[in-house]
């Protein structure tokens, strides 16, 4: 089948392979950086550039990309960055940017820019006073009550399979010393709570994977566990109802109410220890977003450690997680989760710090699949298997259109700390 490639340049409209097409004058209205010009595949085209707020044009990190009533998307980096691949089957369909606090951005996806990087504007939009009226009677306990009451109605009760890029990136003493990069396959049977939640009860299957040598791993015995993708997954607050959700042990604070999706969402806080944010829907009280830091001194620090020898301890010293949900058909499913595990290594008799090593879990959800699911085959043995130490094919190709999180320059540094003998190409070739 012949691939017609066609681009719009300003006063004309041109095919490549021979095929003659008359030139007309194109105008289009977008909020866009740059004037518009379109790059369109019937295999598939990138869209990619940066997301800003409007007034002070600072970047916004984490905002969701996808496509209108469809499971594709991504998300921008820390720097409000991203590339998104599409298949052309999205020509016609309506691309939006999302982001707690904004006003959602929307355009036709033929119309969008895909010769140069774009920039989306959002508009911060405000909650007028008489929104309020409804929203004012409930303390931060209450809302997170109803929230944990709601999780049936609000999260997925039937079997799905959820699609998705995951990475993990090991440093010591900030140098990076590992990556692993994969797509993933997650099955679930449902948000039903369970006792045993300090197991992930998903089916994982590793569809493509890549990753570095690995120069520390050999002598880091204490986190070939946590390592575990698995295990990383049970620790997702609102699927295991781990603990960090119980209005008995933990203060819930009301502190705003900000505008997502063009709904009004409770933003409540949780002081002292364990200081995070949780987003709640002010009408279906579902969870939208919850994020924390944990920062372990003294007493506390002490109590989260492993012996490596009889000098030698390694004690978890920070754990920073961001965890948040996409709604397709009136039900949530996860669309980002991050995770960060800071460990200090110490040295018992002198007391000094030895080494500092921070392990980094982050996962995109790119597709959500919600009819005709089957369970995965070729899943992840029940065992503690470490994706680093596995033996896979290296697939180059596979790479190249998938969606991945876009670069920042200090993801450059730690590529940089990565290659010192050879390049991550060659890494992956051989590593796999």
């Amino acid at each position: 089948m012949t691939s017609l490639f066609l681009v719009f340049c300003g006063s004309g409209l041109f095919a490549q392979n021979n095929i003659a097409i008359s030139g007309r004058v194109l105008s289009l209205a977008l909020t866009l950086l740059l004037p518009t010009f379109v790059c369109l595949s019937q295999e598939y085209m990138t869209i990619q550039g940066q997301v800003v707020d409007k007034d002070d044009k600072e970047p916004l990190s984490h905002a969701t990309i996808g496509i209108k009533g469809r499971t594709v998307g991504t998300i921008t980096n820390s720097l409000g960055e991203f590339r998104f691949n599409l298949s052309g089957e999205y020509l016609n369909d309506t691309l939006y940017v999302s982001m707690l606090g904004y006003r959602n951005y929307e355009a036709i996806v033929k119309t969008i820019d895909t010769q140069r990087s774009v920039r989306f504007e959002l508009v911060m939009e405000p909650i007028l006073l008489n929104e309020l009226s409804i929203t004012v009677a409930l303390a931060g306990n209450e809302i997170i009550k109803k929230a944990i009451k709601n999780f049936g109605k609000n999260y997925p009760m039937e079997p799905f399979i959820l699609e998705g890029f995951y990475r993990k990136l090991q440093t010591v003493n900030d140098t990076a010393v590992s990556l692993l990069e994969a797509a993933i396959s997650i099955y679930d049977k449902d948000y039903r709570a369970s006792k045993y939640h300090h197991k992930a009860h998903e089916k994982v299957a590793i569809n493509e994977i890549r990753k570095s040598y690995d120069y520390i791993h050999e002598n880091q015995p204490q986190l070939n566990y946590l390592n575990v993708l698995k295990d990383w997954l049970s620790h997702n607050e609102i699927r295991y109802r781990t603990g960090y959700l119980n209005p008995r042990k933990r203060e819930f604070r009301r502190d705003s109410i900000v505008r997502y999706n063009n709904r009004m969402v409770y933003v409540i806080s949780t002081p002292k220890l364990w200081k995070g944010k949780i987003y709640v829907d002010t009408e279906t009280f579902a969870i939208l977003k919850l994020e924390y830091q944990a920062l372990f001194e003294g007493e506390f620090l002490k109590l989260r450690e492993h012996k490596i020898n009889d000098s030698i301890v390694s004690r978890i010293n920070l754990v920073k997680s961001s965890i948040e949900f996409k709604e397709l058909n009136n039900v949530l499913y996860l669309s980002h989760y991050k995770r960060r595990i800071r460990y200090h290594e110490m040295n018992t008799t002198t007391g000094k710090l030895k080494k500092v090593t921070v392990l980094d879990n982050e996962l995109v959800i790119n597709n959500t699949i919600t009819e005709n699911v089957q369970p995965l085959l070729n899943i992840m043995e029940e065992s503690n298997l470490e994706l680093q130490a596995g033996e896979y094919t290296y697939n180059p190709e596979f790479w190249k259109n998938y969606n991945i999180i876009k670069e920042t320059p200090l993801d450059k540094k730690l590529i940089k700390d990565l290659e010192k003998d050879v390049s991550l190409q060659e890494q992956f070739k051989k590593a796999n």
